[in-house]
């Protein structure tokens, strides 16, 4: 099989838009048909994984590992907003006995699909770099499971896969991407609390963490704090919330004058989408933030920080704005919304 330009990510796991010299077999394209085996040789995206000697923490089957890896590295890429796809197809092989095998040749991962009010962004060397860098710490977290290390972290990401992989509903997509990042910000308890503690919350007059007043306290350490990012972290936690309970989203978004609601939601909507990308690509690309959201004690003890320490470690504040207006598919939308 003849690869070009094709980049080295890990050992062992290598990208290139251009795939030449190889062709499926003639019972591997009457397999698939001929519109998918076409759409194959068309792609702009070939990820070559190859395993040549078992793996220390992976015990199971060679072709669950490289599907694996592949998978995740897929979900590394959408998460900074590019690699999106319609389709995938696997083609797994060997070289047992000296010479290559090819096969199986099967519909692969679950398409992440790009929303159609966001820009196609082509994949570039940075993404690749910073990709790789994700991938490692995918595998491993996902390597602690099911223990309790990192647990948080797995869970919130799988929501996110959710909204990435739904392709009609976009209000489940929203409501995805919020929850995902309301993972991060734990804006609820994370145990039950003894008697002795609900006898001083009652005391003290907080029985519960309000949920709501939380996701918008702490989600201002990653879009930044001001009155716009507090009224904005609302909105999205209220149409999350009506998403939930199946009510009429519309109501929830902010009218502007000269704009259909739908365009406002959509814009919302990719709001969503670019601030759970960002939160989990930040965290899965930064040790110290690694560290700080694995366990669940040192989640509470990162929030537990004033204002300015987590700040200083959350880094640069998401310009959440800015980078919707970006990617955004409207020549209509007005600066001041």
């Amino acid at each position: 099989m003849q690869v070009e330009q094709e980049y080295a990510l890990l050992p062992g796991i290598t990208v290139s838009n251009v795939l030449k010299g190889f062709e499926l077999e003639p019972h591997w394209v009457e397999w698939l048909g001929t519109l998918q085996a076409e759409s194959f040789k068309k792609s702009t995206l070939f990820i070559t994984a190859v395993r040549t000697q078992p793996n220390v923490v992976w015990s199971g089957p060679a072709h669950e590992f490289l599907d694996r890896r592949v998978r995740l590295l897929h979900h590394a890429l959408v998460l900074l907003g590019c690699g999106y796809n319609n389709g995938v197809l696997m083609v797994g092989g060997n070289t047992a006995g000296g010479g290559l095998h090819i096969g199986p040749v099967r519909s692969g991962l679950t398409p992440c699909f790009r929303s159609y009010y966001r820009k196609y962004r082509k994949i570039e060397l940075q993404d690749l770099d910073r990709s790789a860098t994700i991938l490692t710490n995918l595998e491993h977290i996902f390597g602690h499971a099911p223990n309790p290390v990192f647990k948080r972290l797995r869970k919130g990401f799988k929501v996110w896969i959710r909204g990435a992989e739904e392709p009609e509903e976009y209000s489940e997509r929203v409501h995805s991407y919020v929850r995902a990042t309301e993972a991060i910000l734990k804006p609820t308890l994370a145990r039950k609390r003894t008697k002795a503690e609900m006898k001083r919350a009652k005391r003290d007059r907080r029985e519960y963490r309000p949920i709501t007043t939380t996701f918008i306290s702490r989600g201002q350490t990653l879009i930044g704090h001001s009155k716009a990012s507090g009224d904005l972290l609302r909105q999205l936690y209220e149409i999350r919330s009506s998403v939930e309970h199946t009510k009429d989203i519309l109501p929830q978004v902010k009218a502007v004058e000269g704009i259909l609601k739908k365009e406002a939601f959509e814009f919302r909507a990719l709001q969503c989408e670019i601030l759970a990308g960002e939160v989990f690509a930040r965290i899965l690309s930064t040790p110290h933030l690694l560290e700080a959201f694995s366990t669940e004690r040192k989640v509470e003890g990162f929030w537990s920080r004033t204002i300015k320490k987590r700040s200083e470690l959350w880094g640069e504040a998401i310009d959440l704005d800015a980078d919707a207006r970006k990617h955004f598919f409207s020549h209509f939308l007005p600066e001041s919304y």
